[in-house]
């Protein structure tokens, strides 16, 4: 037996005062509602924990790629092959952006059954869904930045990507702060807004790239 049920039963046992036993009543209620919304906090933790290492596996790929595009374009910079930078940075990101789309079909069109492998628990598979699907939404704007922030490694200037992270950050942090507090708040805006500050951040990355490589080649 479990213990809201223990509780439920608990409270129903006779007492000698009736205002006592509704009293107990009362507050085993509570109890129960309690340990109740526990449970349900604990599945949706779980469902949002596994929501994230499943994206975290779908990035890998694409982790790779910007890994690989730092020391080509630091290379063809170094040798000052302007047309061989330009022919690296074009393809990572093109590639980049495939691999994404390709993932975001994925994640967005059968959430449910990369979640049923880690857990059978129907809440845990809903909740997780959710968030995989809405934050499969990003994957092709968090590709590009991660693509452009290395291009900015290799061509030694990591500072534009600072500022594009800093730009996110404050322009998330902020609002989910006020969004938080506000009635009728769900977890779900959250999401939403985390989706809308990564595609600023992509827009921020793609403008500065573009102007540093005017700049630099």
């Amino acid at each position: 037996m479990c213990l809201p049920e223990f509780l439920l039963r608990f409270s129903h046992r006779p007492r000698p005062h009736k205002s006592y036993n509704r009293g107990c009543r009362d507050k085993s209620t509570k109890a129960t509602e309690f340990f109740a919304d526990i449970a349900a906090a604990r599945r949706e933790e779980a469902g949002f924990g596994i929501g994230a290492r499943v994206m975290q596996a779908l990035f890998l790929p694409v982790v790779a790629l910007s890994f690989a595009a730092a020391p080509v374009v630091g290379q063809n910079f170094g040798g000052r092959r302007a047309d061989r930078v330009r022919h690296s940075v074009y393809p990572a990101i093109g590639i980049a952006s495939l691999m994404t789309l390709v993932l975001t079909l994925i994640a967005h069109s059968a959430p449910a059954t990369l979640i049923r492998i880690f857990s059978r628990d129907a809440r845990v598979i809903a909740f997780g869904s959710d968030y995989l699907r809405i934050v499969s939404l990003n994957f092709i704007s968090a590709g590009i930045v991660f693509t452009s922030s290395s291009v900015f490694q290799g061509i030694g200037n990591t500072l534009p990507p600072l500022f594009s992270s800093l730009t996110r950050l404050i322009l998330f942090a902020v609002p989910a702060m006020l969004i938080s507090r506000a009635p009728g708040f769900e977890i779900r805006q959250i999401w939403y807004l985390s989706v809308r500050s990564i595609v600023l951040q992509m827009c921020v990355n793609l403008l500065l790239l573009l102007q540093e490589l005017r700049k630099r080649l």
